[in-house]
């Protein structure tokens, strides 16, 4: 999704670095130029010692948001995601990483098909569009069994990249 709107900021580095981190991390513009993490206002000092530039790049970035009606409406409606994925293992939840060579809509539901039919409860199901396809990160309430990889194995077109849970799989399992 990026992709659709980073040329904007093509011709300024230092801009494009600050708008990809508030694109990225969910934390939107208001109208008056704060830029906030949910309801939380993030000090303009604290972007610019974790970016690495300065405040007149963030006001610069800001004004140019605010002015240009697409840009506008996009960042003024972020929102924070919490990503369950480095902590899910503590919550007793299993993380499968599966790279897609499609961004059809129709791989997720397969996905979802699978996992439903095993009695799979999935918490969280993230996709990501990439160039050359999607990566797939879901966070399941079971133990990824072998099962599981033989159901997801009949889907055409994705590999399961990695998996977090006290199973060990080789590579050649999964």
């Amino acid at each position: 999704m990026w992709e659709t709107i980073e040329h904007h900021f093509d011709r300024y580095p230092s801009r494009k670095k600050l708008a990809k981190c508030l694109f990225e991390y969910g934390l939107k513009v208001t109208e008056n130029g704060t830029i906030k993490c949910g309801n939380i206002a993030i000090p303009y000092s604290k972007i610019v010692k974790s970016l690495k530039i300065d405040k007149a790049t963030v006001s610069q970035t800001i004004k140019m948001i605010l002015t240009d009606p697409n840009l506008k409406s996009i960042f003024m409606n972020l929102e924070p995601t919490v990503n369950l994925r480095n902590i899910a293992n503590h919550m007793g939840y299993t993380v499968l990483e599966i790279e897609s060579k499609t961004n059809s809509s129709a791989i997720l539901l397969e996905i979802a098909s699978k996992m439903d039919s095993k009695n799979i409860t999935i918490i969280q199901f993230l996709a990501y569009a990439l160039n050359n396809g999607l990566k797939i990160i879901i966070i399941i309430n079971k133990e990824f069994t072998r099962p599981i990889i033989e159901a997801l194995r009949e889907i055409h077109d994705i590999r399961i990249a990695n998996v977090t849970n006290s199973i060990q799989f080789t590579e050649t399992e999964l």
